[in-house]
């Protein structure tokens, strides 16, 4: 099974903003001479960080792939697909909607307890997240990702099911 989260317009638009600000920063840097320098360097930093927001939220996309045993994170970055996490699902322990409310966040922390890590393979800025949570040595890991109910339904059946075959296999 593969997910391809959809694009939203967020990312497009706020690179788009910061690199207006950027020119505008630039160009007021003729206006008050003596703090040129400043405004050049402001220009610079709000350059760069409209460029980054291009590169992970524009350009970059994320698919996830459920193998036998395994979920797969690709990054594709314009015909490059890299493999960027193989998650081995034995370790997982359940994946649940990001949660949002007080008590939400009690559950979750009252299923899954601590985390020591956490992970983001999500596109979008402002995202339906869901959190996959594996151990990996010794450490419990948030995996954030941009998938769908069924998908993450589908994943939480395939932790089981691996873990079923594990214990069968014993």
């Amino acid at each position: 099974m593969e997910y391809m989260p959809n694009s939203n317009k967020k990312g497009i638009i706020t690179a788009a903003a910061l690199l207006l600000l950027s020119i505008i920063v630039s160009a007021s840097s003729s206006v008050i001479p003596l703090y040129a320098i400043y405004f050049n360097i402001a220009s610079y930093v709000i350059l760069i960080a409209a460029l980054y927001i291009t590169l992970r939220f524009c350009i970059s996309k994320y698919v996830y792939e459920l193998k036998d045993t395994t979920l797969c994170v690709y990054k594709i970055t314009g015909q490059k697909r890299e493999g960027v996490a193989a998650i081995d699902l034995v370790t997982g322990k359940g994946c649940v909607k990001k949660p949002k409310t007080r008590d939400e966040k009690e559950a979750y922390n009252k299923k899954f307890g601590r985390t020591d890590l956490r992970m983001n393979y999500c596109r979008n800025f402002r995202a339906n997240k869901y959190i996959y949570v594996t151990e990996f040595n010794g450490k419990l890991y948030e995996i954030y990702l941009e998938i769908n109910e069924e998908f993450s339904n589908a994943l939480n059946q395939k932790v089981l099911d691996v873990k079923a075959k594990m214990v069968d296999d014993e």
